[in-house]
C-alpha cells in the first residue's frame, strides 16, 4: 500500500489527492503533488528506495509552508505473519531564519509529530476497513497543519 507513490490520500487524513507526475508509480525518482483538503499542495519525489522495506521522500515544493527543506523516511517491518509495524522520522529545516529555527523547535516539532501520528492511524484503519481518509478523519491533524502553513 505504501509502495503505491500516487495514493497517499487512501491514508492520509489531510490529503485530498496525490496525482504523479510522470510516469513512475513508486521507486526511486517517483514524484507526487499532495493537494490539501484545506488549500495548498506540495511536491515531494522519492531520492532513495529499498524494495519492500521503505523508502525517503523529500519535498521539493513546499508551497505555503514554511519550510526550506524536508524528509520523510518511511519504513516498513514485519512483526508476524500478518502485521507489519510503520514508521515515520522526518527531518525539516524552517524558512525565516533564527525565527524559523525557534518556530521549528517549538510549534512546527510537535505539529509534524501529530501529523505523522494522524498518518499512522490511517495506514492503520485503511489497511484494517478499507476506508478512504478524508477530511472528517483529520481531526486534530488538520488544525496543526494549518497552524504550520
Amino acid at each position: 500500500m505504501l509502495d503505491d507513490f500516487g495514493s497517499v490520500e487512501k491514508y492520509h487524513p489531510m490529503v485530498e489527492s496525490s496525482p504523479l507526475a510522470g510516469d513512475k508509480r513508486s521507486g526511486e525518482g517517483a514524484r507526487r503533488t499532495c493537494h490539501f483538503h484545506r488549500g495548498g499542495s506540495i511536491d515531494e519525489k522519492i531520492p532513495a528506495y529499498d524494495s519492500g522495506v521503505g523508502y525517503e521522500v523529500t519535498i521539493t515544493d513546499p508551497g505555503t509552508f514554511p519550510l526550506k527543506n524536508a524528509a520523510a523516511d518511511i519504513r516498513v517491518a514485519p512483526v508476524g505473519r500478518d502485521r507489519s509495524t510503520v514508521g515515520f522520522t522526518m527531518r525539516f529545516e524552517p524558512k525565516y531564519g533564527p525565527i524559523g529555527w525557534l518556530m521549528g523547535h517549538t510549534l512546527m516539532k510537535s505539529q509534524f509529530r501529530k501529523i505523522l501520528g494522524r498518518v499512522i492511524d490511517g495506514v492503520e484503519e485503511h489497511v484494517r476497513t478499507g476506508r478512504i481518509m478524508g477530511p472528517a478523519t483529520s481531526g486534530q491533524a488538520g488544525d496543526a497543519a494549518e497552524a504550520v502553513a
